[in-house]
């Protein structure tokens, strides 16, 4: 190399410039994740595998999704007894602002129901996602 290219062939640092095979792929899979959103990182990496081919550890594709600026959130238990004045504060203090961030524009948020009213808790999780700046 130094023989072909003398001394500044040395000096120069090709390190950390390697790019994903899924940083190739990275248009396609935000769309089928605006379309169909998955419910979790296996999920995720099942229809990466199903759309492309690729198959990357957990690890790997929470550190794609992060990048993409993708999350998920976990909003917990439906109770099976409901605290009306619990509900209606959550929804003012933790639903509201992030259903104004989503329409002036500043997150997409999809809403996923895993309602079921019988007497068991189920858990629901949102995948969100943002444009600019903050997640809220």
């Amino acid at each position: 190399m130094n023989e072909q290219n003398g001394f500044e062939a040395l000096l120069q640092v090709g390190y950390g410039t390697n790019t994903s095979l899924l940083e190739n792929e990275a248009a396609s899979i935000k769309e089928l994740f605006m379309r169909q959103p998955p419910r979790s990182i296996a999920e995720a990496g099942l229809k990466i595998k199903e759309l492309t081919g690729i198959e990357r550890s957990h690890t790997r594709l929470r550190e794609f999704m992060k990048r993409h600026k993708f999350g998920f959130l976990k909003t917990g238990h439906i109770p099976a007894k409901v605290n009306n004045t619990e509900q209606k504060s959550r929804v003012e203090e933790t639903l509201k602002p992030v259903i104004k961030a989503a329409q002036s524009g500043e997150v997409y948020l999809l809403f996923m129901d895993a309602a079921h009213f019988v007497l068991f808790k189920h858990k629901v999780n949102l995948l969100f996602t943002k444009k600019n700046g903050s997640f809220f």
